[in-house]
């Protein structure tokens, strides 16, 4: 297996919030790639009533192999950053290429 870039999400899973529904798709499809080593950084729920028992997001198929994803060492050099959570954090974060997953629900970002 080549694995050429390590990539570090940041988001929610377990829920079925749509931005956690569409990163564990994501996540699900990444993981046939062997370009890339995936680590996960779990982000706090906006709303802190959401939970995986209350809110679970029904996907037991593949929830199992994202759930075992770890976030990856300080010392590891990190190809790229994926977030997908919010309140959006367009800055900051020690990666080559920073990638914000974002909706404009409320007509703006900020």
């Amino acid at each position: 297996m080549n694995i050429s870039q390590n990539l570090l999400i940041e988001g929610w899973r377990g829920i079925n919030h749509s931005y956690a529904m569409i990163n564990q798709y994501q996540i699900r499809e990444l993981l046939k790639n062997n370009k890339f080593k995936i680590y996960f950084k779990d982000v706090p729920y906006f709303d802190p009533e959401w939970n995986k028992k209350n809110n679970s997001s029904g996907l037991e198929d593949f929830e199992e192999k994202i759930s075992k994803l770890t976030q990856p060492s300080n010392k590891l050099k990190i190809d790229i950053l994926y977030r997908i959570s919010f309140p959006y954090r367009m800055h900051g974060g020690n990666a080559n290429k920073i990638f914000v997953f974002g909706t404009l629900e409320y007509q703006k970002i900020d």
